[in-house]
């Protein structure tokens, strides 16, 4: 099948040359990301497999996404230090049969969330609320066992492959539809696709996590049965619409009858028996169960604020301080309290009681960077939004820092930071505008189209002006420049005020005739602010 593939490709290169240039150039561009293309061997199944992208490079993907992706799923889970370590045992107990000798790692992420995932390189996560989810030990390692197949058969990556065949193809479909009038359709759907492939695992990746990871929990002693149990208990919660905290769980892992089958028919190969570790995880898990009506706390904090209901929040959060008061997130829920309510004081104390508990989430830098915002102590603020970004780059600490560089006259690096925030995603819009505020004075031309005509009724050379943005524009300058009786003539134009998203049509005060031509017209902004 690999080989037929590069077949393919050699066959349909002979074609270029019945395309246009722009085709050509850009299937020039695919055919040479397909000539750094080769077979590899997935480990797990010992089968060839068709690669854009080597091992190493997709391996260092997975560790450099790993730290990111723990700051975005709440951090480490801190207080029991030895919940983590028992589930690493567990883990190495699992790799040491794995078919692949990664750099295997696992956290327990401070999360409520039932959910788990795998990076490429072996780099792997458990929240918390998962193990809360849980009833044994064999469980646990089946839902390990599952996530160590994806990181040992590289899935992550053959998703990484998929999408930038994809790509390409937008690419082409791109080139190829400029001159059609179905360009727009035929760019929506071709996005719809790149974006449905890239969410979760395949169906032959999820059967196949499945068939093996039930294999690795029988090499390492554990009872595969547990595995079928799991699923079909996932099944039943999938139709429970009360199980919203699985819902993420499923997004990337899709429960299903057919799934179960399937286990099954793998249990009948493997057989039952083995270890359940029923007393050992209850002994282990013994701490974390004990504090959960503390967590149940924070989560209903966490709602009520961003219901806008502080009171209630607040106490919330009382409660939650008051029956685990050694949790860091407890203390940056009731500093995020403090910040919606401009109590900027008890705010940066609240931060600072978190960080003495945990100092490696970016959370708590990015709070109390606006607590020292608020109380005018730009220097601090500084620091901390930027240690916040360090531990992950988020929109919210760019644009402090492009605040506080502006307050300060460094338009440069408000530039930069609001730019940052944007490109960031995950921001409001308040960023994109601080942009555009100091952006449309250097590049007027980047948010005001022109376009020049002759009035065909009385040779008046007019312009058309357009704001593409959803500000009003002020102070817009618009210069013509034409060539007449060989000699280059400009005028200029102002126009005070341009709506958002308004056009209008100026006079130049020139006017063309056959006795006095005028060659060459442009039309440009070259000035413009915004209030």
């Amino acid at each position: 099948m690999v080989r037929a593939a590069c077949d393919s490709v050699i066959y349909h290169s002979a074609i270029f040359k019945q395309r246009s240039s722009a085709v050509r150039s850009t299937l020039t561009l695919i055919l040479a990301l397909l000539s750094l293309a080769g077979c590899t061997v997935n480990p797990v199944t010992g089968q060839s497999e068709f690669a854009l992208i080597g091992d190493e490079a997709v391996i260092q993907q997975g560790v450099a996404a790993y730290a990111p992706l723990q700051q975005q799923g709440g951090g480490l889970y801190t207080v029991d230090p030895a919940v983590t370590e028992y589930v690493q045992g567990i883990t190495m107990r699992l790799t040491e049969v794995s078919d692949a000798p990664l750099d295997y790692d696992i956290v327990v992420l401070n999360d409520s969330t039932p959910n788990a995932w795998a990076l490429p390189g072996g780099k792997l996560a458990v929240n918390r609320g998962l193990l809360l989810a849980l009833e044994n030990e064999a469980e646990l390692a089946a839902v390990i066992g599952h996530e160590i197949i994806h990181a040992a058969a590289r899935h992550g990556g053959r998703r990484t492959n998929r999408n930038l065949v994809l790509q390409g193809l937008i690419m082409f479909a791109d080139v190829a539809s400029e001159e059609s009038e179905f360009r727009d359709q035929l760019m929506g759907g071709a996005g719809t696709a790149a974006q449905a492939i890239s969410q979760g695992y395949s169906r032959s990746d999820e059967m196949m996590a499945d068939e093996y990871g039930m294999e690795y929990m029988r090499r390492a002693g554990y009872d595969p049965a547990a595995a079928v149990a799991l699923q079909e208990k996932f099944v039943e919660l999938s139709g429970d619409h009360r199980s919203n905290l699985l819902e993420r769980l499923f997004a990337s892992h899709p429960p299903s009858r057919d799934r179960v089958r399937r286990n099954r028919e793998t249990l009948a190969r493997l057989g039952s028996g083995g270890e359940i570790g029923q007393t050992r995880y209850e002994k282990a898990l013994e701490y974390l169960r004990a504090k959960q009506p503390a967590y149940k706390a924070f989560d209903r904090g966490t709602q009520l604020l961003a219901a806008g209901e502080y009171d209630a929040a607040f106490a919330s959060a009382r409660r939650a301080i008051s029956l685990e008061p050694k949790e860091a997130r407890f203390y940056g829920l009731m500093g995020e309290i403090h910040l919606a309510r401009g109590q900027f004081r008890d705010a940066h104390l609240s931060f600072d009681s978190a960080l003495k508990r945990d100092d490696a989430f970016y959370l708590y830098y990015l709070g109390r960077g606006h607590a020292y915002a608020g109380l005018g102590q730009q220097t601090n603020a500084r620091n901390d939004f930027q240690r916040s970004g360090e531990l992950l780059p988020n929109s919210d600490a760019s644009s402090g820092l492009g605040r506080l560089a502006l307050a300060a006259g460094d338009v440069a690096e408000a530039k930069s930071r609001f730019r940052q925030a944007v490109q960031l995603g995950g921001d409001n819009g308040e960023a994109a505008q601080a942009f555009l505020r100091l952006d449309i004075a250097d590049a007027p031309g980047t948010y005001i189209q022109t376009v020049g005509s002759v009035s065909p009724s009385n040779g008046a050379v007019i312009g058309l002006i357009s704001n593409r943005t959803d500000l009003a524009i002020a102070d817009v300058v618009i210069e013509f420049r034409a060539f007449r009786d060989g000699r280059q003539i400009t005028r200029q134009v102002r126009i005070p005020k341009l709506a958002a998203k308004g056009r209008v049509s100026i006079q130049s005060g020139w006017t063309f005739s056959e006795q006095s031509p005028i060659g060459n017209l442009n039309v440009r902004a070259v000035a413009a602010s915004v209030d």
